[in-house]
C-alpha cells in the first residue's frame, strides 16, 4: 500500500497512516465502509460526500494491522457551539473555518476491537493536535445514544 510514513508511533500491532493518493484513501474508505452496516445502510450520496470532505480537507487516519486497512476515522473542524447542538440532536451543522474552530466533530469511526478504537481515538487526538475537544455519538441497537466528548490533551495551542 503506497501511504506516507505512520502518523502516529507504533505502541501497538496498529498503525495509522495517511495515504498519499485522496483517491486511494477514499477507495479504502468505501471499502471499509461496506463492511460496517451503519455505514453500508446510509444513502451512498450523503455518505460519499462525508468521506470526500475527510479526505479533501485532509482530516482522516486510516488504521492499518500488519499493513491491512482494518478502520478509519474521519473528523470535521467546529465551533464548541455547533459540536454541542450537533451532540442534542441537531443533525446538520457546518464545518467551521480553521481559524474558528476550537473542537472537531467526529463523523466516521470504524475500528474492529476496543485495542484499536483506543489507538484510532490516540492518533486522531495526534493529528487534531490545534483543536480541543473530539466530539463524537454513537447511535446503538436498540436506539439509545452514546454521546462522548474527550478533551484533546495533546492541544498545542500555538498551532492556532
Amino acid at each position: 500500500m503506497d501511504r506516507d510514513s505512520p502518523t502516529t508511533q507504533r505502541r501497538s500491532r496498529y498503525q495509522a497512516a495517511r495515504l498519499k493518493s485522496p483517491d486511494a484513501a477514499l477507495a479504502v474508505m468505501v471499502q471499509l465502509s461496506l463492511k460496517a452496516p451503519a455505514f453500508a445502510d446510509q444513502r451512498f450520496g450523503t455518505w460519499a460526500r462525508v468521506l470526500i470532505g475527510q479526505v479533501n480537507r485532509g482530516h482522516y487516519v486510516i488504521l492499518l494491522d500488519d499493513g491491512q486497512p482494518v478502520g478509519f476515522g474521519g473528523w470535521f473542524p467546529a465551533r464548541r457551539r455547533d459540536a454541542e447542538a450537533w451532540l442534542a440532536g441537531h443533525d446538520d451543522i457546518p464545518v467551521a473555518p480553521e481559524t474558528e474552530a476550537d473542537c472537531a466533530v467526529i463523523n466516521g469511526f470504524m475500528a474492529p476491537s476496543a485495542e484499536a478504537t483506543r489507538f484510532l481515538r490516540d492518533a486522531m487526538l495526534d493529528h487534531g493536535r490545534k483543536l480541543g475537544t473530539l466530539y463524537g455519538k454513537r447511535v446503538l441497537k436498540d436506539g439509545r445514544r452514546r454521546l462522548a466528548r474527550v478533551a484533546n490533551t495533546r492541544r498545542d495551542p500555538g498551532l492556532l
